[in-house]
């Protein structure tokens, strides 16, 4: 009886709640882990490759996922804008955006992962050509990240690993000229005026003026006449700039989208006082939903649009009008 079916079920029984029981744990376990790759509230700067119009940011991150050059992404819910990011880039706390971080996975020797990183590393070098002052010119010394892509898909490997190596050497021989670094306070400075300024390129910002530069003998060069005091409040007041920049979604202000979105506006509040009953995807009050449209059309679909909605609301003036004659003349 020792070893019947009906006592090696009993012993059964407890091993599989147990074995369940670990799965279960596991799996709840693992569930925020999941969770963990969608930061709400945030907004990753740098690295941008491509831009993308799409309906929700699960959409973005599902492109990413599938991208072998994507690191990271970033979806601005403003204007329904997803950004492919080459590399992680730095987060930052806005409430405009959801980003997330690709979920790393085994590395495959495929020459579209292999190109990803080729690309990434010469835009890198490029930039540090920049910041150094090198002044390293010609075809493999540019920052557009997608040429730099699709050409590494025509070349061979033994090709790109010259190229590589090509741009490495050089830039090695570029730190070993003596007199570049003289000034470390100014050095810095200059380093990240540059990387400001590239953030307000990038982002559309539309800031001018002297704080913004990308020549970084001209930045070194103001350091040096300035105090520190006066260089680090340049600094916070670029970063504050930027930042307000980056909470539009990271475009400049329109003036004359700004201007459309009052007009309309206005034409919907006339249109309620004349009782139009007018509504749907023009007529409604909220500004920022006007300006946002605005910025996808054209100088002339947004005259024609403004036009239609303004000859509407005056024919339902007139009707209105009418309205009113014709039940004075019926009053008793």
């Amino acid at each position: 009886m020792a070893h019947s079916p009906l006592n090696a079920f009993r012993f059964l029984v407890p091993a599989l709640t147990a074995l369940t029981v670990v799965v279960v744990t596991q799996l709840a376990l693992a569930q925020p882990l999941r969770a963990q790759e969608i930061d709400r509230n945030r907004i990753r700067l740098g690295g941008d490759y491509e831009r993308l119009t799409l309906d929700g940011f699960r959409q973005c991150k599902r492109r990413c996922d599938r991208d072998p050059r994507c690191k990271a992404w970033t979806f601005i819910k403003t204007t329904g804008q997803c950004r492919l990011k080459r590399i992680k880039g730095i987060a930052l706390p806005n409430r405009c955006c959801v980003s997330g971080v690709k979920t790393e996975r085994p590395p495959t020797e495929t020459a579209e992962v292999l190109c990803a990183e080729f690309a990434s590393q010469a835009v890198d070098d490029y930039e540090q050509n920049l910041v150094d002052r090198c002044r390293l010119r010609g075809p493999l010394w540019h920052g557009n990240y997608n040429r730099h892509y699709r050409r590494c898909l025509r070349l061979s490997p033994r090709a790109r690993r010259a190229e590589a190596q090509s741009r490495k050497l050089a830039l090695e021989d570029c730190v070993q000229i003596a007199g570049r670094t003289r000034n470390i306070r100014c050095d810095h400075y200059a380093r990240i005026s540059v990387a400001q300024n590239e953030t307000n390129e990038r982002y559309d910002c539309g800031l001018r003026g002297e704080l913004w530069s990308d020549s970084v003998r001209a930045l070194t060069r103001w350091c040096e006449g300035a105090s520190q005091a006066a260089a680090e409040d340049r600094i916070r007041r670029r970063e504050r700039l930027i930042r307000r920049c980056l909470s539009r979604g990271g475009r400049a202000v329109n003036p004359k989208c700004r201007e459309a979105a009052k007009r309309l506006v206005a034409l919907n509040d006339r249109q309620i006082r004349l009782r139009c009953g007018y509504g749907g995807f023009y007529f409604h009050s909220d500004r920022d939903r006007h300006y946002r449209w605005c910025l996808d059309q054209s100088d002339s679909n947004l005259r024609t649009a403004i036009q239609n909605l303004e000859r509407e609301v005056r024919k339902c003036e007139r009707r209105r009008k009418r309205f009113r004659f014709f039940r004075q003349l019926l009053r008793p």
